[in-house]
């Protein structure tokens, strides 16, 4: 069971959750407010009928999903908006968006390279110009 979201929404700017609340209680140096935090925190679970365990899958497994659900999710909300780009584009270019082109172009594009740098002669010239 996931825990509701009454309990692990924050309520407003100046507050947590009403679950983070009381969790942020156990950090008191105060033993008898830590104790009474770990018992409002039973109180407040069972009041929704979670327990422990819950809270523990909760933190491990925030949006509930396992993996696999995760991925899938992930991978239909890819396919989709993968797709709706293609349309955009496509409505966008229409016919140029498969245009050819001149490899030959290309090539002799690629095969022009920058002239290498020598490092240690560019910091001594630089060094001693005047």
């Amino acid at each position: 069971m996931g825990l509701p979201p009454d309990i692990t929404t924050p309520r407003d700017h100046r507050h947590g959750s009403r679950l983070g609340d009381i969790i942020r209680r156990l950090g008191s140096d105060r033993e008898g407010e830590r104790a009474a935090a770990v018992c409002a925190m039973l109180r407040l679970l069972a009041s929704v009928g979670a327990d422990l365990h819950d809270v523990a899958n909760h933190i491990e497994q925030p949006s509930g999903l396992t993996k696999a659900e995760m991925q899938k999710s992930y991978d239909a909300g890819h396919d989709a908006g993968y797709a709706e780009g293609r349309r955009a584009a496509e409505q966008e270019l229409g016919d140029r968006m498969f245009r050819s082109v001149n490899l030959d172009e290309t090539k002799s594009r690629a095969s022009v390279r920058p002239t290498p740098i020598n490092c240690a002669t560019s910091v001594k010239n630089s060094l001693f110009a005047t």
